[in-house]
Order: C-alpha cells, then sequence, then structure tokens
C-alpha cells in the first residue's frame, strides 16, 4: 500500500494537464498513487491522462459524466487504498518535495494532518508567496484546532485581511481514516473546500502547519470572482448559514464575528464581480441592491463593529448599510482597477 493517494479533479484543462501531472509524477516521494478523475472532459484532458496513465502504474484513470468538482472529488475518494489522501486542482502543480516534506512531517510529529505555504499566481504570470506563518504551527486542542478552523474563514474585525489563512484543501494531507469513520464528503455548497475543512477538522486531534510553500496555485481567469451568477450570493448565505451549525455553547458569540466577517467578504466579492460584468447599469444597481437587502446581510450590517475594519473596508460597510448604490457601484469600480 502506498504512502498517500493524490486525487486529480479532470475538466477540460488540456492546455495545463501535462505542467500538473509532471509535477506529481516527480515527485521525491515515489510510494504514491495518482487518482486522476475525468468529469466527462470535452476537450483533449481524457487523452493526455490517457497517455500518462499507460507510462507510470501509479496512476489510475476514472472517467465519468459531468457532474462538477465535488462529485469528481468524492469519486476519487472511494478509489483511496492509502492511509492519507490529498487533492490537487488540475490546473495547477506542485513543487518536487511538497509530498514528501508534508507526509515526514505528519509523522515524526504524530498528526493528522499538515498544510503548507503556497505561490499565487498573479494576473501577469508572476507568483507572489502566500506563507501565513514564519515558524511551525501545532494545533493538538478541541480549542486550537477549531480556532485554527475559524482563522481559514473569517478574523476579528481590526485584522487587516478577511482570514488568517487561506481557506482550501489543496494544500494538505488527510487521514483516511477520519474522513471513513465520519463520513466526510464534498457537498453541494459553493464553498465546497470550507464545508469539507469544517466537517474535518471537527474531527481531527492533531494538526500541523509548515511555513514553507509547495503548492502553485494558478490564475487561469475562469475563477469565481472574475464571473457573475445571479444566484451565486443567495449561495453564499446558504454556506454562512451551515456554518453556524458547527459551533456550540459559547463558541456562537466568540467566533460569530468571523463568520460575519466571512458574509461580508462574500457580498464583496459577488458585487465586484457584478462590476466586472458587461451588463447594462441598471442591472447592476439591482444585482447590488438584491445583494445588500437579503436577510442575512441585513442582520450583519445592522449589528457588526464596522468601525473596527479597515477604511477601504469600513467605507464599503457605510455604503451597503446606507443602501448608496450608486456611491458603493463606483467605489468597487475605482477598488478594481486599483487592484489591477
Amino acid at each position: 500500500m502506498c504512502k498517500i493517494s493524490i486525487i486529480v479533479p479532470v475538466y477540460n484543462v488540456a492546455s495545463y494537464l501535462d505542467r500538473c501531472l509532471e509535477s506529481l509524477i516527480g515527485q521525491t516521494l515515489k510510494d504514491i498513487d495518482i487518482i486522476i478523475v475525468d468529469d466527462g472532459s470535452t476537450d483533449e484532458s481524457y487523452s493526455i491522462c490517457e497517455r500518462y496513465a499507460a507510462s507510470d502504474s501509479r496512476i489510475q484513470l476514472v472517467h465519468k459524466t459531468n457532474g462538477g468538482l465535488s462529485s469528481a472529488r468524492n469519486v476519487g475518494l472511494t478509489y483511496v487504498k492509502s492511509d492519507y489522501v490529498a487533492f490537487v486542482d488540475s490546473d495547477d502543480y506542485v513543487a518536487p518535495q511538497m509530498f514528501e516534506t508534508l507526509y515526514d512531517k505528519l509523522k515524526s510529529d504524530g498528526l493528522d494532518t499538515v498544510f503548507c505555504g503556497y505561490y499565487s499566481q498573479k494576473p501577469d504570470g508572476r507568483f507572489a508567496m502566500k506563507n501565513e506563518t514564519s515558524e511551525y504551527l501545532r494545533f493538538d486542542t478541541h480549542d486550537t484546532v477549531k480556532g485554527f478552523l475559524m482563522d481559514m474563514i473569517g478574523s476579528v474585525p481590526h485584522y487587516s485581511h478577511t482570514a488568517r489563512f487561506f481557506m482550501t484543501v489543496w494544500r494538505a494531507i488527510y487521514s483516511m481514516k477520519i474522513i471513513k469513520a465520519n463520513g466526510v464528503v464534498f457537498k453541494d455548497f459553493t464553498s465546497e473546500d470550507l464545508i469539507f475543512l469544517c466537517d474535518y477538522l471537527t474531527k481531527a486531534r492533531k494538526v500541523g502547519f509548515i511555513p514553507e510553500c509547495f503548492y502553485y496555485y494558478c490564475w487561469n481567469g475562469n475563477g469565481l470572482s472574475n464571473t457573475y451568477n445571479k444566484s451565486r450570493f443567495k449561495r453564499d448565505v446558504e454556506v454562512y448559514k451551515e456554518l453556524h451549525s458547527y459551533l456550540y455553547g459559547q463558541e456562537q458569540k466568540k467566533y460569530k464575528p468571523y463568520l460575519d466577517k466571512y458574509l461580508l467578504l462574500r457580498a464583496r466579492v459577488d458585487m465586484s464581480a457584478i462590476c466586472g460584468t458587461a451588463i447594462p447599469l441598471e442591472e447592476k444597481k439591482k444585482g447590488i441592491t438584491e445583494i445588500i437587502e437579503t436577510e442575512e446581510l441585513q442582520s450583519v450590517l445592522n449589528s457588526y463593529p464596522y468601525k473596527e475594519l479597515r477604511l477601504p473596508s469600513r467605507v464599503m460597510f457605510f455604503l451597503m448599510k446606507e443602501r448608496k448604490i450608486a456611491a458603493l457601484l463606483a467605489f468597487i469600480v475605482i477598488m478594481r482597477i486599483l487592484k489591477k
């Protein structure tokens, strides 16, 4: 039995697939297997996968009808035979020593799971290092693991970022024992990674985080923040409501600001997507108004200590709270320009 199974969902990524698979077969940890789940690709992706599967016995290729990322990952989980599993998106790639380093740390420190830093690619092609800690972190009590999870969701109002740690499943290895014992799967939410991590980390006992960056998170212009979907914020609200179910007793009071900050982020991202879409101005105003008037967001706007936010977020919060739609739209457009 191999040490780690790596699940790679594939859907119409022929332009990036060689780069991803080459980075996996070139891992310094050789005792791995690679489970490729082709999710009904209509480009050359499947034939590329076949070529790699024919040349490397560690690759298992699964083909299924299109069902989305969560569905593909869940199918991949049914093929895992090792004690640990990892997830790599097929338009990204990893450093050669990633899985050897993570596995060695997991075993030497008696961990259930270990995370690493990552590189994030900008639209101009450059990569920025995202090591959210300068030292090794260990979480080995219920409270510290829950705190780590909450730091992926949000943060206290005055913290400069929405969350301390970037929320994603693709820069860690996970215990299949925990996954199987608790029926942890990817669910049908817009933030499927976040709900998976909630289900998993609330059952984990020992979690580590190393500062080294090994995962390359690549920009391809197709992210959710670059597209507009009229129903997206409603689905974001579903995630927000689901997150409350993971908090008990005093945790509700302690971490509610974290969840509220998460919802504010989703509102900002979704309104930014509206502003960046080629639709009539009145339709943009209507879309932003519908987000602001959502019951859950109204509750946050009426109770959140927004004066503790950093200035740009504070301005945007005020415009949302006062329903200054035209000014809000103009402010978002300016912020989008400044970020380019």
